[in-house]
Protein backbone atom coordinates (compact mmCIF):
# COMPACT_ATOMS: atom_id res chain seq x y z
CA UNK A 1 0.00 0.00 0.00
CA UNK A 2 1.36 3.51 -1.01
CA UNK A 3 -0.32 5.87 1.29
CA UNK A 4 1.72 9.03 2.04
CA UNK A 5 0.95 12.47 1.79
CA UNK A 6 4.11 13.72 1.34
CA UNK A 7 4.23 11.43 -1.90
CA UNK A 8 2.44 14.71 -3.52
CA UNK A 9 4.47 17.90 -4.25
CA UNK A 10 2.17 20.67 -3.43
CA UNK A 11 3.41 24.55 -4.34
CA UNK A 12 1.50 27.35 -5.36
CA UNK A 13 2.28 26.78 -8.92
CA UNK A 14 2.09 22.84 -8.72
CA UNK A 15 0.37 20.01 -7.12
CA UNK A 16 1.44 16.98 -8.58
CA UNK A 17 3.01 13.19 -7.66
CA UNK A 18 7.12 12.78 -6.54
CA UNK A 19 8.44 10.71 -9.15
CA UNK A 20 11.71 10.43 -6.43
CA UNK A 21 9.87 9.88 -3.32
CA UNK A 22 7.63 7.36 -5.20
CA UNK A 23 10.52 5.06 -6.05
CA UNK A 24 12.09 5.62 -2.45
CA UNK A 25 8.84 4.72 -1.23
CA UNK A 26 8.63 1.39 -3.40
CA UNK A 27 12.33 0.26 -3.29
CA UNK A 28 11.77 -1.61 0.22
CA UNK A 29 8.94 -3.20 -1.29
CA UNK A 30 10.49 -4.11 -4.46
CA UNK A 31 13.82 -5.43 -2.99
CA UNK A 32 12.03 -7.86 -0.98
CA UNK A 33 12.91 -11.37 -1.93
CA UNK A 34 9.37 -12.47 -2.22
CA UNK A 35 8.71 -8.57 -3.44
CA UNK A 36 4.33 -7.99 -3.28
CA UNK A 37 1.81 -9.61 -6.40
CA UNK A 38 -0.01 -5.58 -6.11
CA UNK A 39 0.81 -2.46 -5.13
CA UNK A 40 -2.68 -0.35 -4.00
CA UNK A 41 -2.19 3.36 -5.20
CA UNK A 42 -4.07 6.17 -2.86
CA UNK A 43 -4.68 8.32 -5.72
CA UNK A 44 -4.62 8.16 -9.37
CA UNK A 45 -2.26 11.47 -9.53
CA UNK A 46 0.21 8.83 -8.59
CA UNK A 47 0.03 6.11 -10.56
CA UNK A 48 1.77 7.28 -13.23
CA UNK A 49 4.96 7.63 -11.29
CA UNK A 50 4.15 3.96 -9.82
CA UNK A 51 4.21 2.91 -13.58
CA UNK A 52 7.67 4.77 -14.40
CA UNK A 53 9.33 3.25 -11.03
CA UNK A 54 8.31 -0.38 -11.64
CA UNK A 55 9.27 0.08 -15.69
CA UNK A 56 12.69 1.55 -14.29
CA UNK A 57 13.46 -2.12 -12.25
CA UNK A 58 12.11 -3.60 -15.21
CA UNK A 59 8.98 -4.13 -13.82
CA UNK A 60 5.87 -4.77 -15.87
CA UNK A 61 2.60 -3.16 -14.21
CA UNK A 62 -0.22 -5.22 -14.44
CA UNK A 63 1.58 -8.36 -15.11
CA UNK A 64 4.43 -9.05 -13.13
CA UNK A 65 2.99 -6.50 -10.39
CA UNK A 66 -0.89 -5.94 -10.05
CA UNK A 67 -1.63 -1.89 -9.80
CA UNK A 68 -4.73 -0.29 -8.22
CA UNK A 69 -5.80 2.92 -7.92
CA UNK A 70 -8.20 4.91 -6.72
CA UNK A 71 -9.97 7.54 -7.99
CA UNK A 72 -10.95 6.83 -11.00
CA UNK A 73 -9.52 10.59 -12.45
CA UNK A 74 -9.39 9.53 -16.00
CA UNK A 75 -6.62 12.62 -17.06
CA UNK A 76 -3.98 10.45 -14.91
CA UNK A 77 -4.92 7.42 -16.04
CA UNK A 78 -5.92 7.06 -19.88
CA UNK A 79 -2.11 7.17 -21.04
CA UNK A 80 -1.34 3.70 -18.46
CA UNK A 81 -1.00 0.96 -20.89
CA UNK A 82 -2.42 -1.72 -19.78
CA UNK A 83 -4.64 0.20 -17.36
CA UNK A 84 -4.42 -0.28 -13.60
CA UNK A 85 -7.50 -1.46 -11.54
CA UNK A 86 -9.19 1.14 -10.82
CA UNK A 87 -11.66 1.68 -7.75
CA UNK A 88 -13.49 4.62 -8.19
CA UNK A 89 -14.30 5.95 -4.75
CA UNK A 90 -17.42 8.42 -6.36
CA UNK A 91 -15.63 11.27 -5.53
CA UNK A 92 -18.94 13.34 -7.50
CA UNK A 93 -21.43 11.43 -5.64
CA UNK A 94 -19.97 12.28 -2.15
CA UNK A 95 -19.64 16.17 -3.60
CA UNK A 96 -23.56 15.88 -4.49
CA UNK A 97 -24.50 14.35 -1.76
CA UNK A 98 -22.88 16.85 0.87
CA UNK A 99 -24.26 19.81 -1.27
CA UNK A 100 -27.45 18.14 -0.79
CA UNK A 101 -26.73 17.28 2.84
CA UNK A 102 -25.79 21.00 3.45
CA UNK A 103 -28.94 22.69 1.86
CA UNK A 104 -30.82 20.83 4.36
CA UNK A 105 -29.04 21.29 7.10
CA UNK A 106 -29.89 24.78 6.69
CA UNK A 107 -33.43 24.48 6.81
CA UNK A 108 -33.43 21.73 9.66
CA UNK A 109 -30.87 23.14 12.06
CA UNK A 110 -31.73 21.15 15.28
CA UNK A 111 -32.46 17.34 13.00
CA UNK A 112 -29.89 14.69 14.86
CA UNK A 113 -26.63 13.78 12.66
CA UNK A 114 -26.66 11.87 9.21
CA UNK A 115 -24.82 9.06 8.36
CA UNK A 116 -24.45 8.24 4.78
CA UNK A 117 -22.39 5.73 3.19
CA UNK A 118 -21.37 6.24 -0.91
CA UNK A 119 -20.35 2.38 -2.02
CA UNK A 120 -16.92 2.44 -3.62
CA UNK A 121 -16.95 0.62 -6.83
CA UNK A 122 -14.50 -1.04 -9.51
CA UNK A 123 -14.37 1.19 -12.35
CA UNK A 124 -15.14 -0.50 -15.81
Amino acid sequence: MIIDPSLIDMTRTANCASVERIRAALAPLLRRPSRPSAICVQADMLTPAVYQCLSDVGLRPQRDVTVISCNNEARYLRSLKPPPIVIDVQAVQVGKQAVDTLLWRIGHPAAPALHLAIRPVLAP
